[in-house]
């Protein structure tokens, strides 16, 4: 395959995109600032190194100084680099995906895409500007599958996690609702999210803290509106910031015209449990739960690449669900999707290994269903690790049980 993806910063979310995208037999070069023995994610980085063909990665350090010492961290580390990334042939590159944080982005655009006329993608908190505000993200009845050929055209923001939950609970629920102006019209209001952020990722040993505080102010909400065009001006969101590390946790509350119905809410799970990339939540969510059903899934630290949820009633017109968003791997899935069709890798219904140039009305959905077939992430198959934790917290009573009575 001579199509190569550039991933820009390979770090947190980074690798993760590299590990689907390798899983794919799609090549990759790794651009690092840095590799630290001690650091967390370069131990992430070397798993997935180790776990793929080594013909299929390049490892590059980033633009810097010290960059003869970092070139030798990164060799030393995970095993080889290839040099600067100002010595690479760009020429092998057909689209970046850009995972930098503070604002690097913006310094790669200037000194990379635009002059090397790259294709690229930003990857969750990137400059809205060098996207001009084209917003993508693989979930059900969005805007994405009706104008594809933008997407295929035209650089993207890929979006953050919990933008990804809550489109993701719209498309389910548009599925139910009906899309545009019946979906407007069956809501009686605003609808309402609350955003409970995690304060950090995992392992980086910050202090946790001691307060909460909560503001009232619009949260991803130009995201939501951009995919679901008919939540225009229906969105009113809530941020706050909590002493938990794996999961945001996330709460929607829908308010409807009709009352809500036992058979309604049924529908919704049974969307949920159905929907290939989302996890249901019977009873209880519960983190501690979650990061035990996803371990016993063999998918460790919590690390799920899907959006959990647990739908209510809440009174006769209202219906609320409340949501896990796990923050490093719930991109993974939409930036395949993405760079398939960016690269022009279009499964063919005929053969689902056997890419076309051909972008109709069931490209969307070949591209879906070829990433969830045949992706891997942390080298398993998308299909185990949905059904799995799902039926892992169905039953989590009985499993937890027998982990127990197997231990010495």
């Amino acid at each position: 395959m001579k199509e190569r993806v550039l991933i820009m910063g390979a770090g947190t979310v980074g690798s993760r995109d590299a590990d689907v995208l390798l899983s794919l037999g799609i090549p990759v070069i790794l651009c690092k600032y840095d590799a630290l023995e001690d650091d967390i994610k370069t131990q992430e980085l070397k798993a997935i190194i180790n776990r793929h063909k080594k013909d299929l990665i390049e490892v590059r350090a980033a633009r810097g100084s010290n960059i003869e010492e970092r070139i030798e961290h990164l060799s030393h580390h995970l095993g080889s680099c290839e040099g600067s990334i100002d010595n690479m042939d760009f020429r092998t590159v057909s689209l970046a995906i850009d995972c930098t944080d503070k604002k690097k982005d913006v310094r790669n655009y200037a000194e990379i895409y635009e002059p090397k006329g790259l294709k690229f993608a930003v990857n969750g908190g990137g400059d809205d500007k060098l996207i001009k505000n084209l917003y993508f993200a693989s979930v059900p009845n969005s805007k994405i599958q009706e104008n594809l050929q933008t997407y295929a055209e035209n650089n993207a923001k890929i979006v953050s996690c919990n933008t990804h939950a809550i489109t993701t609970l719209l498309g389910l629920m548009k599925g139910i609702l009906g899309k545009g102006k019946d979906f407007k019209e069956k809501l009686r209001d605003t609808i309402l999210v609350d955003f409970s952020r995690r304060y950090e990722d995992p392992h980086k040993g910050k202090p946790v803290p001691q307060y909460v505080s909560l503001k009232h102010k619009e949260y991803h909400v130009e995201e939501v509106e951009s995919i679901h065009p008919e939540t225009e001006k229906l969105v009113d969101t809530t941020y706050s910031k909590w002493p938990t590390q794996y999961f945001h946790n996330i709460t929607a509350t829908f308010s409807l015209k009709d009352k809500v119905t036992a058979s309604l809410v049924d529908d919704l799970r049974l969307a949920i449990q159905n929907y290939p990339r989302a996890i249901l939540v019977e009873d209880e969510l519960c983190h501690e739960r979650t990061m035990n059903a996803a371990k016993w899934a063999r998918i460790s630290d919590a690390d799920v690449p899907f959006p959990l949820y647990m739908v209510d009633k809440a009174g006769e017109n209202y219906l609320r669900v409340y949501a896990l968003t796990p923050q490093r791997g719930i991109v993974a899935p939409s930036t395949a999707d993405y760079a398939l069709l960016r690269l022009g890798m279009i499964p063919s219904l005929s053969s689902i290994t056997k890419p076309t140039q051909e972008l109709d009305s069931t490209a969307w959905e070949r591209i879906f269903n070829f990433v969830n077939k045949t992706a891997k992430y942390r080298n398993e198959n998308f299909t185990h690790i949905k059904n799995s934790i799902q039926d892992n917290l169905a039953n989590y009573k009985a499993i937890n049980e027998s982990f127990k009575d197997s231990k010495p």
